[in-house]
């Protein structure tokens, strides 16, 4: 099992004086992430929720490459939220995760790959790389929409 995972400070990129950030608004933006992601992620363009459960939903999401995935997102009372996709191609499960260390927020990105992935990671020198840049390269605005967002979220 490949997983890339990223640990990066939840805070703007310019931090604003006396800026204090809430647990709970920090967790309604999360699943506002959940229910709303092309709002914070620049490669989703559109999400639809197919089903709500007491701990989750099921979404369709649409990247920009056109390719859409179906999957079951569970919200974690601990600020874990778990995006299993239904039939992957290249990646089975996403992990957005808020703790809170030495009173400062941190966010975790955890990307497991899949059995396809795990084949085209060790056969295609190139995979790895681009599938960690796309990840990566979304983390900042991932984090600033996050920490911007929590009062327009419901």
């Amino acid at each position: 099992m490949t997983v890339l995972s990223w640990t990066v400070p939840l805070r703007p990129a310019e931090t604003r004086a006396g800026l204090r950030l809430d647990r709970d608004e920090i967790m309604r933006s999360m699943r506002d992430k959940a229910e709303n992601p092309a709002v914070y992620i620049p490669y989703i363009t559109s999400c639809e929720v197919h089903e709500r459960y007491h701990d989750g939903i099921l979404r369709e999401i649409a990247y920009s490459s056109g390719e859409r995935v179906v999957e079951r997102v569970t919200y974690g009372s601990d600020g874990r939220f778990v995006f299993d996709v239904r039939d992957p191609i290249d990646v089975a499960r996403v992990v957005n995760q808020v703790f809170e260390s030495d009173g400062e927020f941190h966010f975790v990105l955890e990307v497991t790959l899949s059995d396809e992935g795990e084949r085209k990671a060790m056969s295609d020198r190139e995979f790895l790389k681009e599938t960690s840049s796309l990840f990566a390269g979304s983390l900042l605005t991932i984090v600033e929409a996050t920490v911007r967002h929590p009062s327009t979220a419901v």
